[in-house]
């Protein structure tokens, strides 16, 4: 039987598989909507968050417990709040849609040139939510660089990369969840399993657009120590995440094959 974190084994009718990248499949456009989606509702997430937090001290503050803000104005915040709830969606998914169409196709080059064979749709999209997030997020992390001038504000800078980090989490799990929409059978072998093999020529080849992107860093002055402590930042809550978003995903595909498979056996039995 398989373990809960892993998904269950079924092949496809070549035997290797066919959770796989094409560039010929529409599956660069599902992503990129499926990680806009996400990106839309990010602002709608970390907004219920903070209802559920500000009611919660206000909660406290009347039963005696500590201070806060009456339960009734934290009611209103929260109406005006759920009110506004459309136009969050609607800006953060076209600005994460606007961040998609410039992220993904540089996604498609450097794993067109570095992949052999075939690549897993899964980590794919995965690295392609980490990415798109990052860089939707970068605003953030640059204020926190800036801001981030002593230890006095390591509390600021905490709460600054959970935002982070939430976002990165959810564009892994849209990312994830685009490369699995559009198949009716699941990879063979583990699900966050990717081999990549680099030859001398596609490594010189991917170096050629980084090259050229240093360059152009260089020359507008962004390439600053602040950027590169948000990009550091980016980087580490996406590694963080990675594991955590994989067994989520794997997790809910399990339950949602193994409810499946147990409908059609009733189906039949019957």
């Amino acid at each position: 039987m398989a373990n809960p974190g892993e998904p269950l084994r079924s092949r496809s009718p070549t035997g290797r598989g066919v959770y796989v990248v094409s560039p010929g499949d529409d599956f660069w456009i599902l992503l990129g909507v499926r990680i806009a989606l996400a990106g839309g509702l990010y602002p709608v997430v970390v907004f219920a968050l903070w209802i559920l937090i500000t009611t919660a001290l206000s909660l406290v503050a009347l039963l005696g417990l500590g201070q806060g803000q009456p339960l009734l104005g934290c009611l209103a915040g929260a109406a005006a709040v759920l009110l506004a709830s459309p136009a969050q969606f609607g800006i953060g998914f076209l600005w994460t849609g606007v961040v998609a169409l410039v992220t993904l196709p540089l996604l498609f080059v450097v794993t067109t040139l570095c992949v052999e064979r075939h690549a897993a749709r899964d980590s794919i999209g995965r690295l392609g939510g980490s990415l798109v997030a990052a860089v939707a997020t970068l605003p953030i992390g640059l204020l926190i660089a800036v801001n981030f001038t002593n230890w006095d504000a390591l509390i600021v800078a905490v709460l600054g990369q959970l935002h982070v980090a939430l976002a990165i989490a959810m564009g892994q799990v849209a990312g994830s969840l685009a490369g699995v929409a559009d198949l009716r059978r699941r990879y063979h072998g583990r699900h966050n399993k990717s081999p990549v093999q680099f030859s001398i020529w596609q490594l010189l080849a991917v170096t050629v657009p980084l090259s050229a992107l240093l360059a152009f860093l260089q020359l507008t002055d962004l390439l600053t120590p602040t950027m590169a402590m948000a990009l550091f930042g980016a980087a580490f809550c996406a590694v963080l995440t990675w594991p955590p978003s994989t067994w989520l995903v794997n997790h809910w595909l399990d339950r949602r094959l193994r409810r499946r498979r147990a409908a059609r056996l009733a189906e039949r039995s019957t």
